[in-house]
Formats: C-alpha cells, sequence, structure tokens
C-alpha cells in the first residue's frame, strides 16, 4: 500500500495543513470541503480554517509533497514537524500519526456534533451523491467481489431465525398483517384469483419438512380452531368422515 503525504495550502499557496491519504488527491479535497461545509460546531482549527476560505469564493488548493510504503504515519509526524519547525501557520489538530484516528472530542465537542445534526434532513440530489460516492468507491468494489467469489452472501441458519423472530415480533409486521387480513375478509378471494394461484403452485416441488411446518402452523391456527369447534358443533356426516380418512391416508402415502 502507498499513502501519500499531501498539503493543503491558501490559494496564495501558503501551507496550512498537513495531512495523509491512500485516496486520490481530488477524493481527498472534496472530503474536506464536504466536511467543512456540513456546519459541524465543535472547535476545529482545520474546519475553521477550510469555511474561511470557501467564505471567500475561492477553494483550498492541495499538492502532493511526498509518498510512503505503508501506512505512512511516522512520514506525516516527521513533515508536521518539520513543517512547525520552520514557523507553518498549521491548522493540524495533532501531532499526526496514529493520533490522528485515535482523536476523542471532549463532552461538550460532542453534545454541540450531536446538536448540530439533529433534525438536518438530507436532500434527495444530496443521498443519491452519497450513494454514487460509496458504490463507486474501492471498499465496495472489494466487498462485493469477495460476495461473488463466496457464491454470494452467507446468512448463516441462526442469523435468519433472528431476522425472522424480529420481523414477525415488530409492530409493523403486526399491522400489516391485521390489515391483509382485514382486506381479504372484506374483499374475499374471487374463484379466477384462486385458481391461478394453483395454477402457478403447480408441479413446485415442496419439502417434507415444509409440509410439515405448514401443517403444525395450520393446526396452531386460531382459525384452524375456530373451524372445528363450528365442525363439532354441526357434527359430520358419515360420507364426510369417510372422504377425510382416505385424504389422509393418501397424504400419509406419499
Amino acid at each position: 500500500m502507498t499513502t501519500k503525504i499531501y498539503v493543503l495550502c491558501e490559494p496564495d499557496g501558503e501551507i496550512r495543513y498537513i495531512g495523509k491519504t491512500v485516496k486520490p488527491l481530488s477524493a481527498r479535497l472534496a472530503s474536506h470541503i464536504s466536511e467543512a461545509r456540513r456546519g459541524f460546531v465543535f472547535i476545529s482549527h482545520r474546519l475553521n480554517w477550510l469555511r474561511s476560505v470557501l467564505s471567500t469564493g475561492f477553494l483550498p488548493v492541495i499538492q502532493l509533497i511526498g509518498e510512503a510504503d505503508g501506512d505512512g504515519y511516522s512520514d506525516e509526524q516527521a513533515w508536521i514537524a518539520y513543517g512547525r519547525s520552520e514557523g507553518w501557520r498549521l491548522v493540524n489538530d495533532t501531532d499526526g500519526g496514529k493520533g490522528v484516528l485515535g482523536r476523542k472530542h471532549s463532552a461538550e465537542s460532542i453534545k454541540k456534533m450531536s446538536a448540530a445534526r439533529k433534525g438536518k434532513a438530507l436532500s434527495l440530489e444530496h443521498r443519491l451523491k452519497i450513494g454514487i460516492g460509496v458504490k463507486d468507491s474501492p471498499a465496495h468494489k472489494r466487498y462485493f467481489d469477495g460476495l461473488r467469489l463466496q457464491g454470494g452472501r452467507q446468512v448463516s441458519p441462526a442469523t435468519r431465525l433472528t431476522m425472522r423472530a424480529a420481523w414477525k415480533n415488530s409492530p409493523a409486521s403486526q399491522k400489516h398483517l391485521e390489515a391483509l387480513n382485514e382486506r381479504r375478509r372484506i374483499e374475499g378471494v374471487s374463484i379466477e384469483t384462486r385458481r391461478k394461484i394453483g395454477e402457478g403452485n403447480k408441479g413446485k416441488y415442496v419439502s417434507v419438512d415444509t409440509r410439515k411446518k405448514r401443517s403444525i402452523s395450520i393446526l396452531n391456527s386460531p382459525a384452524y380452531k375456530v373451524h372445528v369447534d363450528k365442525i363439532r358443533k354441526q357434527g359430520i356426516s358419515s360420507e364426510t368422515r369417510r372422504k377425510l380418512i382416505e385424504a389422509h391416508q393418501r397424504r400419509r402415502a406419499r
């Protein structure tokens, strides 16, 4: 991995910030500008300086000053130390290296960041740009290339069970099912619809395990219990009992 060491300059060329990146310089500059324009209010010399430049109608200038093999931590630290020793007015918040990644904000700054982000809805254009940026990113492509090599995304049985349980227990799913049941009760299902459903299901293989699960689900359903109670009250003729026994024997013979 090759890491680029770059500087951000005033429009007149004065160096104000030293950083490192593995992205193209144009992408890193766009990231700096986007972060400054999002309106974060926590104290940051870098963001305050970027906003001051943008307020003049100009953009900061980004320039490559070196490249390093690996993460580039030590090279970045060396350049920042050199710049400060030369009296450069750097707006770096740390001395570089791993400190950049591990920097912790104060409780006050975190509170201000949270308040600044609340209630701000992103425009459709902004969301589309974010989606395009993520889709075209190298990390996104590496992720999906890995999935293709593995034959698609693999979800473990335990994960599927967890997802199913979460969906069934969610208020949205219960409300959705109630709405569907009410709609079916009012509208009913026409003979033509039932015929189409039957034709669509013809020839589809259903495993023994799936059939057992369906049977258990039907036997435990409230509608089935109501149906059985109704039949018990009305009574069953000898002819109906004979047909039920024959149907049950056919199912057992499969």
